[in-house]
C-alpha cells in the first residue's frame, strides 16, 4: 500500500475513532494528524513523557488521545495489510488497497461494487484488538482508554451482519485473558476469506 494511500485510509479511520472516544478532539484533528504524518515515530520517541508525548508539539495544550489514536489505527492498518498479501499473494497493490480498505465497514456500503467482498474472522478481530491494546499501553495510556479504543476500532471492522456474534467473541476472549485462563497470544489467525458466500463463523 502507498503511503499516500495508507495515510488517507489511517486519518478516515482514525477521525472516526476519535470522535467516538475522544470528541472534544475533533477540532483540532486536522492540525494534530498533520503534524503526526509529517514524523509517525516522533509519537513512539516521546513515550518516555506521557504529557510531551500526548500534546504533541501543540504547546501548552493538555494531553491528546489522538496521536495515539493515529499511531494504533496505522499499526492495525498494517497488520491487515500484510494479512491480504498472504491471502492474495499475486494481487495487484491497487487490489489489495481495495481489499484492505472494504475491510472497514465506512467504506464497504451494500450497494457498492467491489472486485472482492471479505470479512475478518473473529480470531482475526481477536488479533486486532490485542494489537489496540499492546500499542495503545506502549503508549501509556490508561487501560480504560486503551479499551475503549481497541474495541471501537473492532467495532469498524466487524461486518454489520456479524457484528454482534464477533464483538461478543471479543470481549469474552478478553474476560478470559485477564483471569488468566490462557496466553493472551495463543490464539492462531485463520487466513482470511474471500468467498462472498461464506461467513467468519
Amino acid at each position: 500500500m502507498s503511503d499516500s494511500i495508507q495515510q488517507h485510509l489511517t486519518t478516515d479511520v482514525a477521525r472516526d475513532v476519535v470522535a467516538q472516544v475522544a470528541p472534544q478532539e475533533l477540532p483540532l484533528f486536522r492540525s494534530i494528524s498533520s503534524e503526526y504524518l509529517k514524523d509517525p515515530t516522533s509519537v513512539t520517541d516521546k513515550r518516555s513523557g506521557r504529557d510531551e508525548m500526548l500534546g504533541f508539539g501543540l504547546g501548552d495544550a493538555a494531553p491528546f488521545l489522538t496521536p495515539v489514536i493515529l499511531y494504533v489505527v496505522t499499526e492495525v492498518i498494517k497488520f491487515l495489510t500484510e494479512e491480504v498479501k498472504k491471502s492474495l499473494r499475486k494481487a495487484s497493490s491497487e487490489l489489495i488497497e481495495e481489499v484492505v480498505r472494504g475491510l472497514f465497514k465506512k467504506f464497504n456500503s451494500p450497494g457498492k461494487k467491489t472486485k472482492q467482498t471479505t470479512s475478518l474472522s473473529p480470531e482475526q478481530l481477536i488479533e486486532v484488538r490485542r494489537i489496540a491494546l499492546e500499542k495503545a499501553g506502549q503508549l501509556k495510556v490508561s487501560d480504560e482508554q486503551a479499551k475503549l479504543l481497541a474495541d471501537s476500532i473492532a467495532e469498524r471492522l466487524a461486518s454489520a451482519a456479524d457484528q454482534h456474534g464477533a464483538l461478543w467473541l471479543i470481549r469474552c476472549q478478553a474476560v478470559i485473558h485477564h483471569i488468566g485462563l490462557t496466553p493472551s497470544r495463543s490464539l492462531p489467525i485463520r487466513t482470511l476469506d474471500f468467498s462472498c458466500s461464506s461467513r467468519p463463523f
